[in-house]
C-alpha cells in the first residue's frame, strides 16, 4: 500500500486495524486509483461489506479502467481452465459430456 493511501485513510479516521483488514493485493490495486477520495470510498466499501479479495480487485479495476470491449481470447482461456478443473475433479468426464453441457449452458434460456 502506498504512503499516500495510508495518510489519506488516517486523515479520514481509519485506524491501522481497519487498514490491516484489507488484503495487501487489494491495496496494491487501490493504490493505482488517482483520486484519493475515490480510493478511500472504495476501501470503505470493501471493508464494510467484507468483500472478498478477488471481487474487490475486480471492482477497483473496473472502476479504474472502465468498461472495455470483451477479449474473446480471455473467454477461451477462462472456459478452458474451468473445463480442465472439472476434468481433474471428475476424470471420467468425456469430451462429449463437456460439449453437451456447454451447448445446454449456451442455448438454454434458463442459464442465460
Amino acid at each position: 500500500m502506498t504512503t499516500r493511501a495510508i495518510t489519506e485513510l488516517v486523515t479520514l479516521g481509519w485506524d491501522m486495524e481497519r487498514i490491516g483488514a484489507i488484503p495487501m493485493s487489494v491495496w496494491a490495486e487501490l493504490g493505482r486509483v488517482a483520486d484519493p477520495r475515490v480510493m478511500a470510498a472504495m476501501a470503505k466499501h470493501i471493508h464494510e461489506t467484507g468483500m472478498r479479495r478477488k471481487a474487490a480487485i475486480d471492482m477497483v479495476r473496473r472502476s479504474r479502467l472502465g468498461n472495455r470491449e470483451p477479449n474473446h481470447l480471455q473467454l477461451i482461456v477462462a472456459l478452458r481452465k474451468t473445463l480442465e478443473q472439472f476434468k481433474r475433479r471428475y476424470p471420467t468426464t468425456t469430451r462429449e459430456d463437456m460439449e453437451n453441457a456447454f451447448a445446454v449452458a449456451v442455448h438454454n434460456p434458463a442459464f442465460a
